[in-house]
């Protein structure tokens, strides 16, 4: 009777087991270092930033609107005491923007969304965010707070925010088909708690989605997108990469200034130097002084011998 009930009790508590893992424990994981110099945000790569990773090069991935992994590309970034920086380069063959930033989703555009806490950490709307960039038809660059409710607006609406409450700029490369999506959120917009110090050692979650179609193609077809987690289109905040704040890199401390070497001499130098062990030329300006002391020596002398002559005639009389 026990044995065949040992079956089911331990497949009851494997099944317990895993309902209690923590959601983390599929979610991709970096610790990221942090910057000693803030990134210019120019839709440009440049050495403030780490890679995390290629596209599809970790776990995470939601294939819903990009099946077959077509899409190329790799995300980069940095923190420092008051912003995540963020630059995702993404390969967009058929770059068509959309007109505005208001269906951002129709046309060529990035996301980003946040939780402040890792999965299972517990979130509020407070602590969290999303938002998103885009590049216009003639090179306007849109915004985009998307969720929660409560702040979403656009670089056209302006309801909540009259000026964009991050930095982003969007560039696309013809050449390269390449499209560049860099931001700079502050952390007190990823979380608006006040609660969560973004120090080191903080574990926060990330998603994001980027847009390879067009806005024709999105009309004909549907969005063609690479998102890692869920947090955009599936729904799910939870599924993203777990953030770790790591140290900034020692700075080096200066190299030591070497002493300049001594100035070689040329052959006119070396011709015109004295010769060792020979006695200083006197200098002009102490002719005087020579003068004065010759005279004086000649003076005594001269004195002297009067003395002598004197002295010899006077016994010379005796």
């Amino acid at each position: 009777m026990k044995t065949k009930k040992l079956p089911a009790i331990v497949l009851a508590i494997a099944i317990f087991a895993a309902l209690a893992m923590p959601a983390s424990a599929a979610n991709p994981t970096f610790t990221l270092p942090k910057t000693n110099a803030a990134p210019a945000i120019d839709g440009k790569l440049d050495e403030a930033y780490t890679k995390l990773h290629d596209f599809y090069g970790v776990e995470g991935y939601s294939l819903t609107y990009d099946p077959d992994k077509t899409i190329k590309g790799s995300f980069y970034a940095t923190w420092d005491d008051n912003f995540f920086y963020g630059l995702a380069i993404v390969e967009t063959p058929d770059y068509e923007p959309f007109p505005d930033a208001i269906d951002m989703g129709a046309g060529t555009c990035g996301y980003l969304a946040f939780l402040s806490t890792p999965p299972g950490g517990g979130w509020t709307d407070d602590s969290r965010i999303e938002l998103g960039a885009s590049l216009g038809p003639n090179g306007e660059q849109f915004w985009k707070t998307c969720s929660p409710g409560d702040i979403r607006d656009s670089s056209q609406i302006k309801d909540v925010f009259s000026d964009a409450p991050f930095k982003s700029m969007v560039a696309y490369d013809s050449s390269a088909k390449l499209a560049y999506y860099e931001f700079a959120i502050p952390w007190t917009l990823i979380d608006r708690t006040n609660e969560h110090k973004f120090v080191e050692g903080k574990e926060f979650t990330l998603n994001y989605a980027f847009n390879a179609h067009s806005a024709t193609e999105y009309a004909e077809s549907g969005a063609h997108s690479i998102e890692l987690g869920g947090g955009i289109w599936d729904g799910s905040y939870e599924n993203g990469m777990i953030i770790t704040l790591g140290a900034a890199p020692a700075i080096p401390e200066p190299e030591p200034e070497p002493e300049p070497e001594p100035e070689p001499q040329t052959e006119a130098a070396v011709e015109d130097a004295p010769p060792a062990n020979v006695p200083e030329v006197p200098k002009t300006g102490d002719a005087a002084l020579i003068f004065a002391v010759l005279a004086a020596i000649f003076s005594l002398s001269l004195a002297a011998v009067m003395a002598m002559r004197k002295k010899s005639r006077l016994r010379s009389g005796s």
